[in-house]
């Protein structure tokens, strides 16, 4: 992604409510309490109910049945 190439160049951060390819190891480098709130999300939905393509793939680092289909 051009944007992400762009943004990681001038030590940007990925937006969550935006389009990104960053992984977990990426956001927890640039977001100092990713691992928080990563407890946070398996503690208030241990299940995963919740969670979408962009959560499993983003946060957690587990390909989603979307990502595997593309």
């Amino acid at each position: 992604m051009a944007f992400s190439a762009i943004m990681r160049r001038h030590g940007g951060r990925p937006h969550w409510a935006k389009q990104h390819d960053a992984g977990p190891a990426e956001l927890a480098a640039v977001y100092p309490k990713f691992e928080e709130f990563r407890t946070v999300l398996a503690k208030f939905d241990p299940s995963g109910l919740w969670r979408n393509a962009y959560i499993e793939r983003c946060i957690f680092g587990r390909p989603s049945a979307v990502d595997q289909a593309l």
